[in-house]
Parts: C-alpha cells; structure tokens; sequence
C-alpha cells in the first residue's frame, strides 16, 4: 500500500453485503437523510472519495511488470534460493535450528542456541545486511516451538547467491565473535 491506503479487496459477489467499508467518502453513498444513509451495495461502497489514480496506475504496471517476468520464474528463484541457504546455513553454522519445511518458499526461520537473535540482527544492522528479529506476528508459534525469537532471512526476486554468501559469512564471524559458537 502507498501513503494514500490504496490497496486491492477481492470479494464474492455474496460477501459484498457482509463486509462494511473502513473509510467512508463521497461516491460511496447511495443516498442521505437526516439521522441515518445507505451505502450502495456493490463495490462502489469500498470506494470513498476520490481514488489514488497514480496508485492504480503504479499497481497496473507493476502487475504487467511481474507477469513479463513470470511468476513460475520467480517462484522458481525463491525456491532455489531457499534450498541454497538452509543448506549452506546447516553445513556452515554450528548450533542452528531452521525452521523450514519442504515447501517454504523465500523466507528461512532460524535460531543459534546461545546468541539472541537481537544480538546477531544489531551486528548484520552495521553490516547493511537486512534481517528480521522477533516474534514475525506469530507469538503463539514461537511458545509452541520454545524460543523468544527468530532471525528470517527473505529473499526476493532480485537476491543473488553472493548475497547469501556474504550474509552467512557474517553470521559465522558473529558466532565466533560469541565464544566460538559457531
């Protein structure tokens, strides 16, 4: 979404009813009184006010852009990707856990027992390297799975093997850095 909250809702026709608006604007409205108004009870009813048209046109474009590149292509990329790193990452760092099943897909979950996942984030931060910490929205996971937090590493159509190498380099050095972990 763009700072203008502009964004795509798909809907069964059926569901329509069901589902009432988060903003309210003009355009919206079938009709108005005093004390009470009714929306119009098709799609019209989740456009208020007027439309983001350099977000539509940005999202139609982008939509063309990732159908030239094809989608089988860059799910096919993210897999490789996928593979390559929690291989890597199991033959290069001691003490790991991944948490990763046969399917996933551009996103690799792992701790390293005895280094907080905070600790080895603020040291890749210096390095520009991007990873996340914490919970990813998913507390109640990381209760069944009995760890405080992950590291996720994602990947995206652009991402090089070099760029893994490089990322996994540094979190060698950090594990060394912490008593030899790794």
């Amino acid at each position: 979404m763009d700072h203008k909250e502009f964004g795509v809702l798909y809907l069964n026709k059926n569901m329509i009813g069901n589902v009432k608006p988060r903003n309210y604007g003009g355009d919206m409205i079938d009709y108005v009184l005093e004390n009470t108004f009714e929306l119009k009870e098709n799609y019209e009813k989740f456009e208020g006010g007027t439309l983001d048209a350099a977000g539509i046109y940005a999202l139609g474009k982008a939509i063309e852009y990732i159908e030239n590149v094809g989608v089988e292509n860059i799910e096919k990329h993210l897999k490789e990707l996928t593979e390559y790193t929690i291989e890597k990452l199991k033959k290069e760092v001691k003490n790991i856990k991944i948490y990763a099943t046969k399917n996933t897909c551009g996103i690799v979950t792992f701790t390293i027992d005895n280094i907080h996942s905070h600790d080895i984030i603020s040291i890749l931060n210096l390095e520009n390297i991007s990873v996340r910490a914490g919970h990813h929205c998913a507390m109640p996971l990381h209760r069944y799975i009995d760890e405080v937090s992950t590291l996720r590493l994602s990947f995206g159509m652009y991402t090089k093997k070099e760029e893994i190498d490089y990322t996994i380099s540094k979190i060698v050095g950090i594990g060394e850095m912490f008593n030899g972990n790794i």
